[in-house]
């Protein structure tokens, strides 16, 4: 075997879709952490783990059906991280801004912030 293997974006992605829509109590949160720990891994030079807008999404989607204190601003800041990978990305990615912006609005109608 490869002992040498790294995760990819795959393998990221799919923790964190599966996180992001787990009803565990959390779970949200550790989708979050997954996606920060990823983009952080990108930006210190492992362009393999690119975070995807439709990690984002899921992540933000999460945060606007949970009731933990915080999620409408954490789905707010997160938005605001995807607005500038939009930016990067190809514009057929609109549809999954436009879900997250409602999904946005959805948690501050929600929740206490």
């Amino acid at each position: 075997g490869d002992y040498h293997a790294k995760p990819d974006s795959q393998c990221y992605n799919a923790v964190i879709k599966a996180l992001a829509k787990s009803k565990e109590p959390g779970s949200t949160r550790k989708a979050d952490d997954v996606l920060r720990r990823m983009h952080d891994l990108y930006r210190d030079g492992n362009a393999d783990l690119r975070p995807r807008l439709d990690a984002y999404g899921l992540v933000i989607i999460g945060w606007s059906k949970s009731r933990e204190n915080g999620a409408a601003k954490s789905a707010s800041d997160l938005l605001q991280q995807a607005l500038g990978l939009y930016k990067e990305e190809r514009p057929g990615n609109a549809e999954i801004l436009l879900i997250s912006f409602n999904a946005v609005i959805g948690a501050w109608g929600r929740t206490s912030g």
